[in-house]
């Protein structure tokens, strides 16, 4: 396919337009589930014990929004950085990668009473486990690293699996 090529520097007006966007949607981003209360642990462990549905409907609001919104960013003739639709992930986009990475996932916010995406607005929200999620999930990637990544790809090649595991 030819040398790699480096993009073209763009000029750092547009780098800090970007840092202070993702900055002010991040904002946004938390204070919207502050408000909503899905920071909440109680929230949280409630809509695991199918009592408290306020994180399904406030997720699911939100899927719609960007789901509207993609939509009509695709539809415009001003695309942008739009991504395309597709899964892809590391290990494959199977069924059983989709499987286990919920259970994981799952697993941990019922533990954790957080997730990935409200633990920031926790930690700003002042709840004291917000630090000790962050501390899980930083180890849980380093054991995935050194421990698991390597093991799973010696799976892979013995099963002689043309695609990655999983």
């Amino acid at each position: 396919n030819g040398p790699l090529v480096a993009a073209p520097m763009r000029k750092p007006r547009y780098l800090i337009l970007r840092i202070c966007s993702v900055i002010v949607a991040g904002l946004l981003m938390g204070f919207g589930m502050c408000k909503a209360g899905v920071t909440d642990p109680g929230v949280i462990t409630g809509q695991f014990r199918l009592e408290d549905w306020t994180m399904m409907k406030a997720f699911l609001s939100a899927a719609l929004t960007s789901n509207a919104v993609i939509a009509a960013l695709h539809a415009s003739p001003h695309k942008g950085n739009v991504q395309t639709p597709g899964c892809t992930s590391a290990y494959g986009s199977g069924l059983a990668s989709a499987a286990i990475g919920g259970l994981i996932l799952g697993a941990g916010m019922c533990v954790c009473a957080a997730c990935p995406g409200t633990v920031y607005s926790q930690i700003g929200a002042g709840y004291a486990v917000a630090p000790v999620t962050i501390a899980g999930g930083l180890c849980g990637v380093l054991m995935y690293a050194y421990l698991l990544h390597d093991r799973l790809d010696k799976l892979r090649l013995v099963w002689q699996l043309k695609r990655p595991f999983l």
